[in-house]
């Protein structure tokens, strides 16, 4: 056999690359279009990628939770306060609204009234008739609520420690005031915030937080797909979604 000029033997050897190449090509630019697709798609933001519980990473009772029908509850809880105030400066409160995405941002609109008008912000459940006086005071999910401070009638006032007070109910004249200061929630004033009684009650009082109207006018809160932070213009906050899903 006769020997191939050296030209020809290269284009041989060349010849199936090429036609690898040329025939590849077309599946190489399908695979890359789907994965670009995908990683697009991915990256949108859509209602289901936004819905659950965002906390605050510092104080998990400041929350804001995106439910699927497009409203929100947010809640601002205190952690910390100045120690010689009587009261919160910041006091805690709940807002709710309605939400939607435009483009990448969240926009939230609080509503201009509560969603219960009647809800009071304190609730007695009493035990009647008891061998002595008392006073607890819970949040709304049963924890304990610390007393900062009680002021006696008319200006004394006393630190406290604690979520309770026991007294007995003949010692405490009608006249008599107690006033119960918190971290956060409004001064408990008894009696006032519940009828006086002659005889000893166990009172057990769950704080609630006031509701607080038109807090989000429109505020837009940058938000991507991958992204599991949501970064409040105002108050200043960090919330991080916590992986349930929305109520």
């Amino acid at each position: 056999m006769a020997h191939l000029p050296k030209e020809r033997r290269n284009l041989r050897r060349i010849t199936p690359l090429l036609w690898y190449i040329c025939v590849s090509m077309p599946s190489r630019l399908l695979f890359i279009y789907l994965i670009i697709s995908f990683s697009l798609f991915a990256c949108r933001v859509t209602q289901e990628n936004v819905t659950g519980t965002y906390q605050h990473h510092g104080n998990r009772m400041t929350s804001l939770t995106l439910d699927k029908d497009h409203r929100f509850t947010f809640v601002s809880r205190v952690v910390n306060i100045k120690a010689n105030d009587a009261d919160s400066t910041e006091p805690n409160f709940f807002t709710t609204g309605s939400w939607k995405v435009v483009k990448k941002n969240l926009i939230l609109q609080s509503d201009h009234s509560p969603p219960n008008p009647d809800e009071e912000l304190f609730s007695d459940s009493i035990s009647r008739f008891t061998y002595i006086s008392s006073f607890v005071f819970v949040d709304p999910a049963g924890e304990p609520v610390s007393i900062r401070q009680i002021t006696f009638y008319p200006d004394k006032i006393k630190p406290h420690y604690g979520n309770s007070l026991y007294f007995f109910a003949q010692d405490f004249r009608k006249t008599d005031t107690l006033t119960f200061h918190f971290l956060g929630y409004p001064a408990f004033k008894y009696p006032g915030s519940v009828p006086y009684s002659y005889a000893n009650n166990m009172h057990k009082i769950t704080l609630y937080d006031p509701f607080r109207p038109g807090f989000f006018q429109q505020a837009a809160v940058p938000i991507t797909a991958r992204s599991n932070r949501l970064d409040l213009p105002s108050p200043r906050l960090h919330l991080r979604k916590t992986g349930g899903s929305s109520r």
